[in-house]
């Protein structure tokens, strides 16, 4: 079974509340709900060109800075931003943490005989420190990580790699991912069955073989 890992086994959202809640104080900027969304809105705003290629993570994360400072009217110091933002990567990774369902899906599904896989778009190093912090790289038995892959997701190569390093043809590799174009449309362009993880319940119909929590895997139908 093949799993991504941001807002499917890693609170992605939760984790960045939390930075910000701990980190945006220390920038003396109230870290109120429209300055949080700020933050959100930019990160998707910025992702998708250091995602294909077109910058480098490093100015992916100057320009994000920069916006931000400029929209709350704070000055900005050109060859400083790296180091600020490095104060907010800090804070993120103290604030990592799994969904609460995590631990148990990955567990009953090692328990059925299966090899648990992680597909995952981002860096090697960053990506594994995730589930090393929050206590399930010992529950996997592969990581691919778009970086060393030389593919990412939703590029269909990406999983059928993933399926080559379970040792599975993709017919028999469920995956399961919360993002319903790039974890659930792409693997079955890949040739995977694939499940919606809709954890907010806010999207039932965008696909029928939806679940709203890991513990529906174990629920039967």
């Amino acid at each position: 079974m093949l799993f991504d890992l941001d807002g499917t086994l890693f609170d992605y959202d939760g984790s960045v509340t939390d930075a910000l809640l701990g980190w945006l104080p220390e920038l003396g900027v109230d870290p109120s709900d429209d300055v949080l969304e700020l933050w959100r809105r930019l990160e998707r705003e910025h992702y998708p060109a250091a995602h294909r290629g077109a910058i480098s993570w490093s100015e992916h994360r100057r320009r994000r800075l920069r916006e931000f400072l400029v929209a709350l009217g704070r000055p900005v110091d050109e060859p400083s931003l790296l180091e600020v933002f490095a104060g907010y990567l800090d804070s993120f990774e103290r604030a990592y943490r799994p969904y609460p369902d995590a631990v148990r899906a990955l567990t009953r599904v090692r328990a059925a005989g299966l090899a648990v896989g992680v597909l995952t778009n981002g860096s090697t190093g960053r990506q594994t420190g995730k589930l090393r912090a929050i206590g399930l790289l010992g529950l996997c038995d592969v990581v691919c990580v778009s970086q060393d892959l030389a593919a990412a997701k939703p590029d269909p190569d990406a999983f059928l790699r993933a399926c080559e390093r379970l040792g599975q043809p993709p017919g028999a590799v469920l995956m399961v991912g919360d993002n319903h174009e790039w974890d659930v449309r792409a693997a079955r362009a890949a040739g995977l069955p694939a499940l919606h993880l809709d954890r907010r319940g806010d999207r039932p119909d965008a696909d029928p073989h939806r679940i709203t929590t890991l513990d529906e895997l174990f629920t039967p139908s």
